[in-house]
């Protein structure tokens, strides 16, 4: 049952509403209305405000209702259903430092629990897959409850520094080396072959 809704009560004329008959109606916790002491003739129901959170009835008018001899003081039964009105939860991806905007990110939205009516549903984000270079910081407010107007979760990331520099490895570094070897033994060379003449001299 859904209370705050209000129906109003019609006379008929000619197969539409004609005149209004007494004050429109709220309905209470029960989710009911009641309009009493009519005389015989036909009649037009319409709910003129939907609750809170939800959408007028399709129809929101109903009839004709016939008051006669035959209904012998009973009562005659009609039934409103209202949907929901849908919300919506807007997403934002920001850098932590500089609050920019970020792209490349993926966004889940879930289903928490249904806290009530006319409430709404709660929904906690998740961030699947983050940008690459950054990690998760936080998600805020999740989770998030959905109602008549969009709701914006900040998802924050903060950028994953770099690591240390490592040495180049590459052919020309290893030439390098190799030829700074072969000078070296080379000069070794020298000094000993000079070593030796020096002593044949003497």
């Amino acid at each position: 049952p859904l209370a705050g809704a209000v129906f109003q009560l019609w006379t008929d004329k000619g197969g539409a509403p004609g005149k209004t008959i007494g004050d429109p109606k709220t309905t209470g916790a029960d989710g009911k209305v009641t309009f009493s002491g009519l005389a015989f003739g036909t009649y037009f129901v319409q709910e003129v405000t939907a609750p809170t959170g939800y959408e007028l009835s399709d129809p929101a008018i109903q009839g004709t209702v016939t008051i006669d001899a035959a209904l012998n003081g009973g009562t005659v039964k009609l039934t409103f259903a209202n949907p929901q009105k849908p919300g919506a939860n807007e997403g934002l991806k920001v850098d932590k430092t500089t609050k920019e905007p970020l792209a490349g990110a993926v966004i889940q939205l879930w289903t928490d629990t249904v806290t009530g009516i006319p409430t709404g549903i709660s929904c906690s984000v998740t961030e699947p897959e983050v940008p690459a270079g950054w990690t998760l910081t936080s998600i805020a407010p999740s989770p998030a409850v959905v109602g008549d107007s969009p709701i914006t979760v900040t998802v924050t990331n903060t950028k994953v520094p770099p690591g240390p520099k490592l040495p180049e490895t590459g052919a020309g570094s290893v030439g390098n080396i190799v030829a700074a070897a072969l000078l070296a033994i080379l000069a070794g060379g020298l000094m000993v072959t000079f070593g030796r003449r020096r002593r044949e001299n003497g």
